[in-house]
């Protein structure tokens, strides 16, 4: 039975119209009247301000009514080698992923779609990094991160750009941001300030065959990032195996007594040995010193009874010098005063003091004479 049908559509709508599952037309928000027999006429309400179109047959629809689609449909048909840049009312809302075919509600908000091609663009201008950037990772994180490559070089980092494995160029420092479609795309990051391979506990034997563990420490740093790239797979173990080995071998050509003498010598051995080995690869090698060396238990309980001896030793001849010594000032003096008297009567002076200073109490016979002649007597007529 033929019917008059009331089709109202709010501002937020539109619907699609079918008659005998055709598409017959698009209605906008509205108050419509249709004539439809039961059965015969069908519609469809999509709500327009979520922006996408989310119709399952929409290929089909494309096809066969583009113009009437494109009265309310903003329609995107990007190539294998294009992205799309959505902007809605002005500000970027999403990005379309090539080969891409989307459908874009108008009329509630300002849609636009910026197509880019890719081939010709590698490097993403900084205005629209930026925005990327800020508004990506909340905005469409998934799809940013499908299609942009970001990387951040800082101040003390020198960065390579790498296309499908191959170097392109040198990044300095500061932000970049790249359309990673149909190509593979890397940023090796390399730090050029002062590094430290610290190789440690190292056990050694000395050319007398003296087991001690040793640690070294070495500073370098990377002057050349692309020469490093090309002919070092792992920095670290590089540097530290170089070190290990020179290391050693300097160990191994010297008694444990010239180590312990000098061990500034173990460092710039190893700094001869390893820094053009490091020059030639891309890098500098700042520094390299002995920090420790460890002995055995009962080895330092050896070095340690030889270095009392060789103290007591140095003792002895300490003391014999200075025996040596007084008793050679001592006949001098003994020869001085036997051919000087006055010199001698002085001497017997001071003996005389000394003496007088120690006692409480002290009788004298025959005067100071007496004194001097009776209680010191030096000389041959002494002896006699």
């Amino acid at each position: 039975m033929l019917g008059l049908s009331r089709i109202v559509i709010a501002e937020n709508e539109r619907v699609l119209v079918y008659r005998n599952a055709q598409l017959v037309e698009i209605l906008t928000p509205g108050v419509y009247w249709r004539f439809a027999l039961p059965g015969r006429m069908r519609i469809e309400r999509y709500d327009a301000s979520g922006l996408d179109v989310n119709i399952k047959q929409l290929d089909v629809l494309l096809e066969r009514h583009a113009e009437k689609l494109a009265e309310v449909m903003q329609v995107v048909n990007l190539s294998d080698t294009q992205v799309g840049l959505v902007y809605r009312d002005g500000k970027l809302w999403n990005l379309v992923r090539p080969g891409a075919r989307r459908a874009f509600w108008k009329g509630i908000v300002d849609v636009r779609v910026e197509t880019i091609n890719v081939n010709e663009a590698l490097e993403i201008e900084p205005e629209l990094a930026s925005v990327l950037m800020e508004r990506g990772p909340k905005a469409f994180p998934t799809v940013l991160r499908q299609l942009v490559f970001l990387a951040d070089v800082t101040q003390y980092q020198t960065a390579l750009l790498l296309i499908d494995g191959e170097v392109q160029r040198v990044l300095a420092t500061g932000r970049y941001a790249f359309w990673n479609v149909l190509r593979k795309i890397e940023v090796l990051s390399f730090d050029t300030r002062e590094q430290i391979a610290d190789v440690s506990g190292q056990e050694m034997l000395t050319s007398d065959k003296v087991s001690l563990r040793v640690n070294l420490v070495g500073v370098y740093r990377v002057v050349d990032p692309e020469l490093v790239l090309n002919k070092v797979k792992g920095i670290e173990p590089f540097v530290y195996r170089e070190l290990q080995f020179a290391l050693r071998q300097a160990i191994g050509t010297r008694s444990l007594d010239a180590l312990l003498t000098d061990k500034d010598a173990i460092g710039t051995e190893v700094n001869k040995q390893v820094a053009p080995k490091l020059q030639a690869v891309g890098m500098e090698l700042l520094s390299a010193g002995v920090k420790d060396v460890i002995l055995p238990g009962e080895m330092k309980s050896i070095l340690n009874q030889v270095v009392e001896a060789e103290k007591v030793a140095q003792a002895n001849v300490i003391k014999r010098r200075e025996e040596t010594a007084a008793t050679r000032s001592l006949m001098n003096t003994a020869r001085l005063m036997a051919d000087n008297p006055t010199l001698l009567r002085l001497k017997e002076l001071e003996a005389l003091e000394q003496v007088t200073d120690k006692i409480g109490s002290l009788t004298v016979y025959g005067g100071l004479e007496g004194v001097l002649s009776n209680l010191v007597k030096i000389g041959p007529q002494s002896a006699a």
